[in-house]
């Protein structure tokens, strides 16, 4: 292992390019809770975005043409904005409006960053699964939905 480590040590060294997570041990753990984190973001925005994907899609086959109008809205506000853009928005602006409690001499937010972008990503990737769900409905025929 040390070889390794040295290896890549001498890379550095000679070429500028830095692996400095193969050999530094504080910056291999950092760059795995980092993995970490990034895992738990995707397992929870894909489990938030398949409820808002199945809610939205129910609610596109719906009577009322309120909820039908809304949810087209909401399916076309989503899918044409950038994704980073929305976190920004949910962390900075709804953020701000959300209630707070004092942490010790500074107001700390019920719902904090990961939160913020477990709710964005999740509303971004479920404007995409309400229209996959959609579609999916729609292509069982009649008969077989009344069977």
């Amino acid at each position: 292992m040390e070889f390794f480590a040295d290896f890549f040590k001498e890379l550095y060294e000679t070429s500028g390019w830095n692996f400095v997570i193969l050999y530094e041990q504080y910056e291999y753990d950092r760059f795995l809770e980092g993995m970490w984190v990034s895992v738990k973001l995707i397992v929870a925005s894909l489990i938030f975005s398949l409820v808002v994907g199945i809610i939205g899609a129910w609610a596109q086959g719906a009577k009322s043409k309120v909820l039908r109008y809304a949810m087209a809205g909401y399916i076309q506000i989503f899918r044409n904005t950038p994704p980073f853009v929305q976190i920004l928005f949910f962390y900075f602006v709804l953020g701000n409006l959300t209630p707070s409690y004092d942490a010790g001499g500074y107001q700390v937010g019920y719902i904090e960053s990961f939160g913020w972008a477990v709710i964005s990503l999740g509303f971004f990737a479920g404007a995409f699964n309400v229209e996959i769900f959609r579609s999916g409905i729609e292509a069982v025929p009649d008969s077989t939905r009344e069977a």
